[in-house]
């Protein structure tokens, strides 16, 4: 006969183990649920990026590891309630009297700046060296060799737009290791020197006054956005005066626009990688020409312009699109976004034409270019090497104009897009 013995007593200590190992266990099997049962995102609204996929399972990312750092990412980016965890998490290294967060550096009234900008601070980071020493090359090429190739008797200019933190370093955390802005710029100019293209000294005109002078920072500080990278109408203003100045146009004339707010709750693409609890935003405002100037034929109404491909398909109407506010990046209220090709006819008789090689920093300079050019051509050149091939057969421009912001030259990974091979 076969006995069965007792199982013995769990012990009062085991028993208060497996009590409680109980709500852990829960816990986990909550957020799996809730893991698996939330709606499948691939874009934040509130990071203005896109998500991580659920990476795909090979035996090589399996054995390398890879497999498991992409799953990682991916819960990171889908975890429950990550927006407002991120906001804690920055509302608490606020109050600790943090500089930073991880992503954004925190800056002085209200402005957020670039978390890692220094390309070439960690000399073991041998792929971003390499990138920003390759697009010094690109766009060098570009300049001196495709475009007199393609264009020979087209003028070319070249803008590049330093950081917020180069124009407000009164507002930069002490402790921030931010990029020498002036020293890389340099870095790009350098083999363009005495050639004949028009270099704009951007830094020099953002940190100035009309007349000249230094600018205080109150001024400066409305020249870019707290909460987001890019410069506002009023930095490219500035800007497009002290260009058309340089090539002997008259620039825009400041009485001839009018400040108009149109939105007091703008959060930039900093803001997302903040995401500040209870941070009302900020006023996006547009210059824009007044009804007196367009009646007089001085400036043209921004409003009644048509946006076209080179095959003259419209793409939208006005260079505002008032639809984009209230949304998730009102940034795109300028021109509507970036599209591969955007053809702008002025309906001023000038008898000139630009061709405007860019990224997203041009698209709120255009409206101050208008009344010089009869026709403005932009090419996005992260779109493929196609679309510039392209605008340089088609377009017949009598300017080109290169304009990229210093971080896009330093981390674009389709500059070479520029040299079409």
């Amino acid at each position: 006969m076969i006995m069965l013995r007792k199982a013995p007593t769990p012990s009062p200590e085991r028993r208060a183990r497996c009590a409680a190992l109980l709500p852990a266990l829960l816990a986990v099997f909550v957020l799996a649920w809730m893991l698996l049962r939330s709606p499948s995102l691939d874009y934040s609204d509130s990071e203005k990026r896109p998500l991580a996929a659920f990476p795909r399972i090979t035996a090589a990312g399996l054995v390398d590891g890879s497999v498991m750092a992409d799953i990682d990412t991916w819960m990171q980016d889908r975890f429950p309630f990550r927006s407002f965890l991120v906001g804690l998490n920055t509302a608490s290294r606020l109050a600790l009297g943090e500089h930073d967060n991880g992503r954004v550096y925190f800056g002085s009234d209200s402005h957020l700046f670039l978390y890692e900008n220094e390309p070439l601070q960690n000399p073991a980071d041998t792929r971003r060296t390499r990138l920003a020493e390759a697009n010094m090359m690109e766009l060098e090429h570009f300049l001196l060799e495709t475009l007199p190739a393609a264009l020979p008797t087209a003028r070319r200019s070249l803008i590049i737009v330093p950081p917020a933190a180069a124009v407000l370093p009164e507002c930069v955390p002490a402790a921030a290791p931010l990029l020498d802005s002036a020293a890389w710029t340099r870095r790009f100019t350098a083999p363009l020197e005495n050639t004949d293209i028009h270099i704009l000294p951007t830094l020099d005109v953002l940190t100035a006054t009309p007349d000249g002078g230094p600018a205080d920072l109150e001024t400066r500080s409305r020249r870019y956005f707290a909460s987001d990278h890019h410069w506002t109408s009023l930095g490219a203003f500035v800007t497009a005066r002290a260009w058309l100045g340089s090539l002997g146009l008259d620039g825009p004339e400041a009485a001839n626009f009018a400040e108009i707010d149109i939105s007091s709750s703008f959060r930039g693409s900093l803001e997302a990688r903040a995401q500040r609890l209870g941070y009302p935003g900020e006023t996006l405002t547009l210059l824009k020409p007044t009804a007196a100037a367009i009646a007089a034929g001085l400036e043209p109404d921004p409003d009644r312009l048509e946006l076209r491909d080179f095959d003259g398909a419209l793409l939208g109407r006005g260079l505002y699109d008032y639809e984009q506010l209230g949304g998730s990046d009102e940034y795109l209220v300028y021109l509507g976004g970036n599209p591969p090709v955007t053809v702008i006819e002025t309906g001023c008789p000038t008898g000139r034409s630009l061709l405007l090689i860019k990224d997203s920093f041009a698209n709120s300079i255009v409206p101050f270019l208008l009344s010089n050019f009869e026709r403005i051509t932009l090419v996005d050149a992260r779109h493929g090497s196609a679309v510039v091939r392209d605008a340089l057969e088609r377009s017949r421009p009598d300017d080109v104009l290169v304009l990229y912001s210093l971080s896009q030259l330093l981390t674009d990974e389709t500059l070479h897009h520029l040299n079409p091979r």
